[in-house]
């Protein structure tokens, strides 16, 4: 296994394009997003603090996960990834829920449950999924998206492909 420093590499990696290109420096840093860079490095602080506090196993821990051939049992798991997800975002979500997955009978299924209930629980509101937070950004100067608005499409869009999801997990 590699023993690496993610954020010595990421700087590393981001000099070197720097240095490679012909981008001025000075560009490229006015370029960066910097509310959502420090909105994602803050969920990621606030997410590290809450496992290392042990809120992660409070909280969690209590979750019956030997979901057996039980769908209520599996659409309550996909529920609470939805919940949370578009509580701290989808990407935070799966770094609470992953320690508590190897402990399970059936990890594997545990973690394609997860990784799709996650993946789709974005699509309930605007936070529940980064991609969601740049595109908005992104369109801020010609659409105004309220989140009531992207809740009308998210909620339907989300309870239909999570619960077609589960079951065909399930099968």
């Amino acid at each position: 296994a590699l023993d690496y420093h993610p954020p010595s590499v990421a700087m590393g990696l981001a000099s070197l394009v720097i240095l490679a290109g012909s981008r001025q420096p000075r560009r490229a840093l006015q370029r960066v997003d910097w509310t959502l860079l420090f909105l994602f490095a803050g969920l990621f602080i606030v997410m590290r603090g809450v496992e290392q506090a042990g809120l992660v196993q409070l909280l969690l821990g209590r979750l019956d996960l030997d979901l057996g051939p039980n769908i209520a049992a599996w659409l309550g798991f996909s529920g609470s990834v939805i919940v949370v997800s578009n509580l701290v975002s989808n990407v935070p979500a799966v770094l609470l829920y992953a320690p508590l997955i190897p402990h399970h009978p059936d990890p594997q299924s545990l973690w394609l449950l997860l990784a799709m209930a996650s993946t789709l629980a974005g699509n309930l509101t605007l936070i529940g999924s980064v991609a969601n937070l740049i595109v908005i950004e992104a369109a801020k100067d010609e659409a105004n998206v309220s989140f009531l608005e992207y809740l009308k499409v998210g909620l339907p869009v989300t309870i239909v492909t999570v619960v077609i999801g589960t079951i065909i997990l399930i099968l």
